[in-house]
């Protein structure tokens, strides 16, 4: 298309000026979204399509490249690039040479310093010796166009294909009896130049067929992950040619004097706090075509049902879904660089569907654009929602699943059975909230437990000012439960349903709820070191259809 709009460029210059492409663009048509021009002797083209428009067309006849959205921006459409050095056929793969170490380095001249690190060393190994220092066979193969490198990859044969077996779900994807042990490779690094990222999928089959492997697989880390071979790999820009896997939920069997030889082998059970997200890919997938929607589905909250729809989405082989949104206040769970606090955890009951280590073996950091900030407002008309009252952004469809949250109460002395409104409240001067809340900012010592980030908040308040301004010795606390922590109701003596005394009433830690996060609340404090005595636990007053329904179950 190139050389049949060269000849156009100067009458259009001359009839729309110098900015011909926005004129063009600004009056385009329904039937007409395409533009293709060439100006001096450099290549633009654009494409302009809607959520509506048949993608799988035109794949069929380009290669588009789909860009991502930039975070925090909305535009109304989705930009695909195609650049005309895809068009080149001199395309070929090969091992790496000795001589290719100056074409290599300006390949990754653009990586951080420690990436480029990385590749020289994995580099080295394979042009001295073809294996690194625990003896795995290290490989690596060039992308060359009309002699210049454009792509390299550099990767290792799988030594623990049987533990990824056991702990992902990989024969979702392959049958894996049909594959040797030796046509299994891990991925480690795979630099593609952005004007070749249309051929990415042709670079990974032909290093297939040379190195005689089926199968590719790619592991991410979580952030926090430290002290293991893995974390010398780079991240790949070939990753949108791989599925990723879903985890298998691990059977907990007994110690192995009960099992003897019926149990798995200690190798298939080990596992790690820091168990990666791993990626496969083979030559069957990459032949593939996978559906592509642009349409921007917005998950409100990281529930457990919130996670359940991304996991859903992101999961699914044959479509592939490019905007996919989450909205929380804090991200998505588990994703930070510390090592989660155990001591903080205890205050929240186990979440056995989405515990932190199957979040990050899921990888949805890396299929989910994460927004951090709350919905404050709703416009239906034209599908746009407010974040933290200040930015828009659109969307196509709108998934709440904010979960189970605890609220502070604003207690106003009204009487809820007439339904008085808020402005009728009677005022007073005593009480700590003001009828604004949650406008207002609540005490320094009140906190709502509904995530492990307020957790951490009532366990560095706990460990740095309470505990700090009580007396121990004044409770009578043996020296052996001051050091071990240990500090329960017998301590002092007395019986749990008397009045404490002024000094205890005034330092006195009090629970209010009447569910199993109540009671988790109440050994997380006697774990953290608080004594039994100055924890008082306060069952609200329930409806009288909760107390009706518990004594018809306990009649039953």
């Amino acid at each position: 298309l190139a050389p049949l709009f060269n000849s156009q460029t100067d009458l259009l210059r001359k009839t729309y000026g110098n900015f011909y492409i926005a004129e063009l663009v600004e009056a385009q048509s329904d039937d007409l979204k395409c533009i293709v021009v060439e100006c001096d002797n450099k290549a633009v083209g654009f494409i302009s399509a809607t959520t509506k428009v048949n993608l799988d067309a035109l794949n069929e006849v380009y290669d588009l490249e789909h860009c991502r959205i930039r975070l925090g921006k909305d535009p109304e459409s989705e930009l695909y690039v195609f650049h005309r050095a895809g068009l080149l056929r001199d395309f070929k793969v090969r091992r790496t040479r000795h001589s290719d170490t100056q074409q290599i380095e300006h390949l990754i001249r653009n990586m951080e310093p420690i990436d480029q690190a990385l590749i020289r060393q994995d580099l080295q190994a394979f042009v001295t010796h073809g294996r690194d220092r625990d003896g795995a066979i290290v490989a690596s193969f060039v992308a060359v166009v009309t002699d210049r490198i454009v792509g390299l990859l550099i990767m290792r044969d799988e030594q623990h294909i049987e533990w990824i077996r056991a702990h992902y779900d990989i024969e979702e994807f392959i049958y894996f009896d049909q594959h040797a042990r030796n046509e299994h490779a891990t991925l480690y690094h795979c630099v593609v130049a952005a004007d070749f990222h249309c051929r990415r999928e042709v670079f990974l089959k032909e290093v297939l067929r040379l190195s005689n492997k089926t199968c590719f697989y790619f592991r991410i880390l979580p952030p926090y992950a430290s002290g293991t071979f893995f974390n010398k790999a780079t991240l790949i820009t070939c990753l949108s040619a791989f599925y990723p896997v879903r985890p298998r939920r691990q059977i907990i069997y007994p110690p192995k004097e009960v099992l003897g030889e019926k149990g798995p082998e200690d190798s298939l059970l080990e596992s790690s706090n820091a168990a990666p997200a791993i990626f496969i890919s083979t030559a069957k997938l990459l032949t593939e075509p996978r559906v592509l929607i642009n349409a921007r589905i917005i998950v409100v909250g990281a529930s457990t049902t919130g996670l359940a729809v991304l996991e859903t989405l992101a999961g699914c082989s044959y479509i592939s879904f490019s905007n996919l949104v989450l909205l929380s206040e804090h991200g998505l769970p588990g994703d930070t660089l510390e090592q989660p606090d155990k001591d903080a955890e205890k205050f929240l009951t186990s979440d056995h569907s989405y515990p932190t280590e199957i979040l990050n073996q899921l990888a949805l950091r890396h299929c989910v654009h994460v927004i951090h900030g709350k919905l404050t407002a709703i416009n239906r008309k034209f599908k746009r929602i407010t974040i933290d009252r200040t930015r828009a952004l659109s969307y196509d469809y709108l998934v709440l699943t904010t979960g189970l949250q605890y609220h502070t109460c604003c207690p106003n002395g009204a009487d809820i059975q007439e339904m008085m409104k808020t402005s009728e409240a009677p005022f007073l001067s005593t009480r700590r909230f003001s009828v604004e809340y949650p406008n207002s900012s609540p005490p320094s010592n009140l906190f709502r437990i509904n995530n492990i980030q307020d957790a951490q908040s009532a366990l560095r308040w706990i460990q740095n000012e309470y505990l700090p301004s009580i007396n121990l010795d004044e409770l009578n606390v043996p020296e052996w439960k001051k050091r071990s922590g240990i500090n329960g109701l017998s301590d002092s003596g007395l019986d749990g349903f008397k009045q404490p005394s002024s000094a205890v009433q005034h330092n006195l830690i009090i629970v209010y709820g009447y569910n199993l996060d109540a009671y988790t609340c109440v050994a997380a404090l006697l774990h953290a070191g608080v004594p039994g005595k100055l924890i008082v636990l306060i069952h609200p007053p329930r409806l009288p259809e909760q107390v009706s329904k518990q004594s018809y179950l306990q009649v039953r």
